[in-house]
């Protein structure tokens, strides 16, 4: 059980840090 928790976990936290990538790859664009 605890495996499965660290495992949503980190793939929620991946989830996100593409999503942060992308909005900053976003920002990037707008800067230019």
């Amino acid at each position: 059980i605890e495996m499965m928790k660290y495992f949503r976990d980190d793939l929620h936290r991946r989830l996100l840090s593409t999503d942060f990538k992308k909005q900053v790859d976003g920002l990037e664009m707008l800067q230019r």
